[in-house]
């Protein structure tokens, strides 16, 4: 699923990266794959972390404006840092690129992922179905 989320990213940001950033297509191939380790990072880090409903709010289409900043935040803090050593750019210039591509791929997440009936539909969806079930019976230990 999310390589499907990436190919449209390419499509429709590699253009303005190209003219925005000065990224060559190699640069664009290698900027697309680290947002979709950033965004499997983020996946898993919101997942761990207890916030499985914002991310099956928001790969839902509901509003959940708390769950896209925390899901932003989680991605950019593994993008960032990620895309300078790999593309041997500032992190300013890798901020200024993620601030293109991260709001991309949550728009995108949100409209067009589909539906998943509770939280372990959705990271089976991701590839990452053993968390949510170690998450919520952590989360229900505490209730």
């Amino acid at each position: 699923m999310i390589d499907q989320i990436l190919k449209i990213a390419k499509d429709n940001l590699g253009p303005v990266l190209q003219q925005k950033e000065q990224l060559n297509s190699q640069q664009i191939d290698k900027t697309m794959e680290v947002a979709g380790e950033s965004f499997n990072g983020g996946l898993k880090s919101m997942a761990s972390s207890g916030n499985v409903n914002q991310l099956l709010n928001l790969f839902n289409g509901k509003s959940d404006p708390e769950g896209k900043q925390n899901f932003s935040n989680s991605i950019m803090k593994k993008f960032v840092p990620s895309l300078a050593s790999k593309l041997g750019i500032d992190e300013a210039k890798a901020q200024s690129i993620g601030n293109s591509v991260v709001p991309f791929l949550l728009d995108k997440f949100s409209t067009e992922g589909g539906q998943a009936k509770d939280s372990g539909d959705l990271l089976k969806k991701f590839g990452i179905g053993g968390v949510g079930s170690i998450t919520e019976k952590i989360g229900g230990f505490f209730k």
